[in-house]
């Protein structure tokens, strides 16, 4: 049985216990809990919002809900629930969330202290060094970033974020062997990270070893074809290669790529790219 069915199922029975005792404040905690950790923010707030709003002290509603509000994006309300956590006790996870209402409202130097606070509060809490050097990165301090990510690997070595970092910084650094091996280990842990395999088939051609590059970047463009840039990478690869009727037919198909992705009218918003799930553990939250 997964996890999200044991959540689900837990909701179910939970649902019971409150309809037989609606006043069970920690069955509506637990209910709570289990449906921020399915990622469910609008329920929890539906759940818990009017409840929160009477009880401004009660720091485990606090928390839910600012939560629950941060990551439905609703980041300046879920701030103020955090800020009552902050100013009654300053605990790492709360840094953390408050850390993600600042980004979300692109006030990416704040974000860097709160990151940097909770990391100095609990160090070993999960995902906090990844957090403070993504941060870092939106403010251009590389050096400081690298450094977070470096101690991110020093707690986790699973951490496929920091290792992404590291391989990319460490390439545009012009440490290659030092990035090849951050990116192998990315891929280790997610062998179907495309912009992860693109940037290790560039770095293979920038160390030479052009056959490697050639299949990788076949190989991606096989995954996906719309791959625009990795269909550019493999016409100049052709071409360095003699292969000169490969590198034209790429050629042609990046003129025709970038003929389609070229807006004709107001251009419409794309979606978010996904973030990396890197949040520290909360309040009844367990990693898998």
């Amino acid at each position: 049985i997964s996890r999200a069915e044991r959540l689900s199922d837990a909701v179910r029975e939970l649902v019971v216990v409150r309809q037989a005792q609606p006043d069970n404040r920690n069955a509506l905690l637990l209910q709570a809990d289990c449906h921020l950790q399915m990622a469910q923010h609008k329920e929890v707030i539906a759940l818990v919002g009017d409840l929160a709003a009477r009880n401004p002290d009660d720091l485990a509603l606090a928390y839910l809900m600012g939560t629950a509000l941060i990551r439905d994006k609703q980041y300046e309300k879920g701030a103020q629930y955090i800020d009552r956590i902050l100013r009654r006790q300053g605990t790492a996870q709360a840094y953390v969330l408050m850390g993600e209402a600042r980004q979300g409202a692109k006030d990416h130097l704040g974000a860097v202290g709160d990151f940097a606070r909770a990391a100095e509060l609990d160090p070993e809490l999960p995902g906090v060094h990844t957090l403070h050097g993504l941060a870092l990165l939106e403010i251009d301090d590389r050096a400081a970033a690298e450094q977070a990510f470096l101690r991110a690997l020093e707690r986790d070595p699973n951490d496929f974020e920091a290792c992404r970092q590291l391989g990319i910084l460490g390439k545009l650094h012009g440490r290659y062997e030092e990035a090849l091996g951050h990116l192998q280990r990315a891929l280790r842990l997610r062998p179907y990270a495309l912009d992860v395999r693109y940037e290790e088939a560039t770095l293979m051609i920038t160390l030479g070893r052009n056959d490697e590059a050639l299949a990788r970047l076949q190989a991606i463009v096989a995954d996906a074809p719309d791959f625009l840039g990795a269909h550019v990478s493999l016409a100049t690869l052709y071409y360095r290669l003699g292969r000169r009727e490969e590198g034209d037919r790429e050629r042609a198909i990046v003129a025709r790529l970038r003929a389609e992705q070229r807006p004709e009218a107001e251009p419409k918003p794309s979606p978010a790219a996904p973030t990396t799930d890197r949040r520290p553990v909360g309040l009844g939250e367990t990693h898998q």
